[in-house]
């Protein structure tokens, strides 16, 4: 019997060996940072397209997913990408421009006001987007939309100069942001994501601007239970990964990965991106008041967005790229109402 299984070992063994040496290659440990939060869907589905990129490479990738930002803000993300203690992230907007401000273009305040829009607009930027990517040595493998931004506040909010009066969070180390909002006279109070709750326990700040799915996965509309219903910028974001690791995993591989990660993009696209009202419904049911905001006020907060554009252009978004945005939705949201008039 003893002879058997030393038999078996010596086969398995050089199986093993001749496995090796076929591929030539060494497994690549790829370790995914977000700020999802355990369980959540945007977890769900990174989980997903892990699991699919171990198959379809044969075991060679051996992916994990580190979420409830363990690994620090996307800012500290980013730092650790580069010197190698992370792979990849799931990052949104914010955090991408931190590799490049290009991506900013398409989360200018009041600029986008459908997905329709934002997508018309997206596919005629994104090659120059991803290009100053890879530039600084990422790759952007998808996109990804979780919904709306919206105003939360602790008091009823429906104009900017009510916002004005709250003290409202802006996500520390966007300095662009900071200053945009200080110079139109707001009391903006730089905090990370993960301190928001804290934030308004304390009273440090009592108004924030979230997504739907943030405010609930996250709670802070339990103390923030005032929601504006309305959409101030899309939330996008995207899976990006070291330029060195994407080169190191073998050509015939790639396009079975790059599938993977668009299936994920059009879960998010088809089910997160268009869940908001889900979500508020979620709220409500849990004490979130919803103020809607009509005709009037939308034109009010567009106007008042506008101003915020110089500040802006340059710094938040490269000229050349927000000028192309602004140009593009203009140019859309002009056609559209010419189609709506029969002009």
């Amino acid at each position: 019997m003893l002879k058997l299984i030393n038999k078996l070992f010596l086969v398995l063994f050089s199986l093993l060996i001749v496995a090796t040496v076929a591929t030539g290659q060494k497994r690549i440990k790829i370790k995914m940072a977000t700020l999802a939060p355990k369980g959540s869907p945007w977890h769900e589905v990174l989980m997903k397209m892990g699991r699919e990129w171990q198959e379809a490479t044969d075991g060679l990738i051996r992916f994990k997913i580190y979420p409830d930002g363990v690994a620090g803000d996307e800012d500290s993300m980013i730092r650790k990408m580069r010197i190698g203690q992370f792979q990849a992230a799931a990052l949104t907007f914010n955090g991408i421009s931190f590799i490049d401000p290009s991506v900013n273009a398409l989360a200018i305040p009041m600029l986008y006001d459908n997905y329709e829009q934002l997508d018309k607009v997206r596919d005629l930027i994104e090659g120059e987007i991803k290009r100053r990517i890879e530039a600084k040595g990422f790759v952007l493998l998808a996109w990804a939309d979780v919904g709306w931004i919206r105003f939360f506040s602790t008091e009823p909010l429906q104009t900017p100069e009510e916002l004005k009066k709250m003290k409202m969070f802006t996500w520390a180390g966007d300095e662009v942001a900071l200053r945009m909002w200080k110079n139109a006279g707001y009391r903006a109070i730089p905090l990370q994501p993960i301190d928001i709750l804290t934030g308004l326990q304390t009273g440090l700040i009592n108004s924030f601007s979230s997504p739907p799915f943030g405010a609930l996965s996250s709670q802070w509309f339990g103390i923030a239970n005032h929601m504006l219903d309305l959409p101030f910028a899309p939330f996008t974001g995207g899976f990006v990964l070291d330029k060195k690791v994407w080169e190191s995993i073998p050509e015939e591989y790639k396009p079975a990965l790059i599938a993977a990660a668009d299936k994920v993009a059009k879960i998010i696209k088809d089910e997160l991106r268009h869940g908001d009202q889900a979500f508020i419904d979620a709220m409500v049911e849990h004490g979130l008041i919803v103020h809607e905001a009509n005709s009037e006020t939308r034109t009010l907060w567009r106007e008042t967005a506008r101003t915020f554009y110089p500040d802006l252009r340059g710094d938040f978004a490269p000229a050349d790229i927000f000028d192309r945005a602004v140009f593009l939705s203009d140019s859309i949201r002009f056609i559209n109402s010419k189609n709506t008039t029969g002009h």
